[in-house]
């Protein structure tokens, strides 16, 4: 028997909710997400995997069960291309005949249990074969398998077959005896191997012919949840599922969407922020991973890890204020009037405005609307306000190799249309030096045509210099930008604070520096926010804008000046969503489990 494997007697079954053909109402906590973590172009002939105590590993099949199968005690597995495989600098390289290790095997030709596959290692053992033995599992049989040695041909693997012509003629289990034949098993191009990498010897060998893939989970340690560490150091829950593709193995994790949005929620946010604001974004990530599911389906999985659809990086940044909003939350989505789940889109910062989504793509969601959000603290933000310098003649550049059928230096642009929020650019016009034009239409294809140099469509733009009115461009600003005096002396407050006033009609309160005034004996008094950024070069183009995204949504900063403010998470999204109301799918009659 192969040192570091344990073969448990029985087969176990992750519990796993079968979900159906991504329709929202079957969803529940124990829905399960792939995410995919290298792919297509991206997909390895090796991926090195470690945990503290050693690993489980699975049958993972197409309707979301994932079927335990066997055990390996090793701290680190090297999962690999079923090919010849040759060591180049500590990596595992596809290699011919002259190869380390190598992908031919003698099997035993016999469909096997678990414990036959036991008692066929220590046969194996106390016949006289001296070779290296491989557990490996048949999918499609259903059944393992046993491999004998690592050949770089098959003419080697014949030979070493002749040698133990006759070894398993006699072979007895607890029930019956069995005569069994050997042969000579090749590469296969939809198996994948598990290496030793202290060794360099194949221990595992699954093959699921295209229908289901091999996993790999950690196995707890001293009784406590360990992870899947990764070569960049990141640490994973779930199951890492091994897909070959593209000529190599892709990497998905797949994982219950409770835990996937604990992977995201410190990547797109501050787990250091407030723990309302934690929640409203935990209910607001798992109502549009619930939209996106099978988002990349002809890939093989649901959602990728990066912002096409939300950042994901395992548990490394998870702290109790993280765990703590996920599990306050569980299950709850937003709603529209209509009832339906929605696309619950975000970005980093807006900029003081949303925009709708009609006005940034095209779109018609009727719950993501235009407003003003004078709370959010974007000039805390490092991209909450930005100004981009260009030459007439690198702009012109940008934009041809954007697409633009322009070609020489700009020489006017054009605001031709904004958003129904007054702040958002919807229509630009740009003009070369040979009287060509040409036209950008919709917020978001706006600031796609000009990233990264500008951040949000939410910009002006003029040659030379230009003149804004808006405090966070102060560039003396320490973030006290108003001050006032009491009877306890001089105070201050921020840009984003509540200014609690009394006046005939009762007390209110009024957010600072938004057309803030203050009455006097002289008239109304306004902040002076103008101020005045110039060019270095004059004949420039100035761009100056606020915010980081598309501006649809709810804005990540924004969400957390409200929870600095002491609101709950249903007003934080009640404040960005149109409309939302929170669906709670164990207490909802509409959305049963």
């Amino acid at each position: 028997m192969v040192l570091g494997m344990v073969v448990p007697s029985l087969a176990s079954v992750f519990a796993i909710r079968t979900r159906a053909e991504y329709t929202y109402d079957s969803y529940a906590d124990d829905t399960i997400v792939r995410v995919g973590l290298l792919y297509g172009n991206n997909a390895v002939t090796a991926f090195l995997t470690k945990t503290p105590e050693g690993f489980d590993v699975y049958s993972v099949g197409d309707d979301d069960v994932a079927e335990k199968i066997y055990t390996l005690k090793f701290k680190a597995l090297e999962a690999v291309v079923d090919c010849n495989l040759s060591l180049s600098n500590g990596d595992y390289i596809k290699a011919d005949a002259q190869c380390d290790i190598g992908a031919y095997h003698v099997t035993v030709d016999a469909d096997l249990t678990l414990d036959e596959l036991y008692l066929a290692m220590n046969h194996a053992a106390s016949n006289g074969i001296d070779a290296h033995l491989i557990a490996s599992y048949d999918a499609a049989a259903g059944a393992y398998r046993l491999l004998i040695g690592s050949f770089a041909d098959a003419a080697a693997a014949e030979n070493y077959l002749n040698a133990i012509e006759g070894a398993f003629d006699v072979f007895e289990t607890a029930n019956d005896t069995y005569s069994y034949t050997m042969s000579v098993i090749s590469p296969s191009e939809s198996a994948v191997c598990l290496i030793n990498p202290e060794n360099n010897m194949t221990v595992f060998r699954y093959d699921g012919y295209g229908e289901s893939e091999l996993g790999l989970s950690a196995m707890d340690y001293e009784g406590e949840t360990a992870y899947l560490q990764t070569p960049a150091n990141k640490l994973y829950d779930g199951i890492f599922m091994f897909v070959r593709q593209n000529g190599g193995v892709a990497l998905i994790n797949f994982i219950s969407l409770e835990d996937y949005i604990k992977g995201v929620l410190p990547y797109e946010i501050s787990n250091s922020w407030p723990l309302e604001t934690q929640k409203a974004f935990a209910i607001c990530a798992r109502s549009y991973a619930v939209n996106m599911l099978g988002r990349h389906k002809k890939d093989g999985f649901d959602l990728c890890n990066t912002v096409c659809c939300q950042t994901y990086n395992g548990v490394r940044r998870v702290n109790e204020t993280v765990e703590q909003a996920v599990s306050e939350t569980r299950g709850q989505v937003i709603v529209s009037e209509s009832g339906e789940i929605i696309t619950a889109y975000y970005s980093a910062v807006s900029g003081g405005t949303m925009i709708s989504a009609t006005d940034a793509w095209g779109g018609n969601e009727s719950y993501l609307q235009p407003s003003v959000t004078p709370w959010e603290d974007y000039g805390s933000h490092s991209n909450g306000t930005w100004v981009w310098e260009v030459s007439p003649s690198e702009l012109g550049k940008l934009l041809a190799s954007k697409g633009l059928e322009l070609s020489g230096a700009i020489t006017d642009i054009n605001i031709d249309k904004v958003s129904d929020s007054g702040e958002y650019v919807t229509k630009i016009t740009f003009t070369d030096e040979n009287g060509k034009k040409a036209s950008v239409t919709n917020a978001d294809n706006i600031r796609i045509k000009l990233a990264p140099n500008i951040k949000s469509a939410n910009f002006k733009v003029a040659k030379g210099s230009l003149t804004v009115n808006d405090p966070c461009f102060d560039p003396d600003n320490d973030g006290k930008l108003f001050s006032y005096i009491t009877s306890n002396g001089e105070g201050s407050i921020l840009y984003t604070d509540f200014i609690p006033s009394a006046t005939s009609k009762g007390f209110v309160k009024n957010w600072a520096g938004v057309n803030t005034a203050v009455i006097t004996a002289d008239g109304v008094v306004y902040p002076d926010c103008t101020y005045e950024i110039k060019a270095e070069d004059p004949s420039n183009y100035l761009f100056v804008g606020k915010g980081w995204g598309h501006g649809v949504g709810l804005s990540q900063v924004g969400a957390c000046s409200l929870g600095k403010q002491g609101f709950d998470a249903e007003f934080i999204l009640k404040a960005y969503f149109a409309g939302a109301e929170i669906a709670v799918y164990s207490e909802s009659e509409e959305y049963p489990l």
